[in-house]
């Protein structure tokens, strides 16, 4: 695991684990990255885009992500 599995459960912001619930539970914005709810809405409200791919983002694109467990399978060759 190790290596393969730094970062699937992190905010992008803080670097911290998200949870299912309370104020760092995972949200997401419109193009898709995954954030704790009170760092990315600190995020937009001191800027207008996704940390991630600088996408445009606002506060009203943050959406709520329902999973008990999220594990991201790296695909990739």
């Amino acid at each position: 695991e190790g290596e393969e599995s730094e970062g699937n459960d992190t905010c992008m912001i803080c670097f911290e684990q998200w949870t299912n619930t309370g104020e760092h539970r995972v949200v997401c914005l419109g193009c898709g990255h995954l954030f704790g709810a009170s760092c990315i809405q600190k995020w937009l409200s001191e800027r207008k885009h996704c940390p991630t791919c600088n996408h445009a983002a606002k506060r009203r694109d943050i959406r709520t992500v329902y999973a008990c467990n999220l594990v991201a399978v790296d695909t990739a060759e």
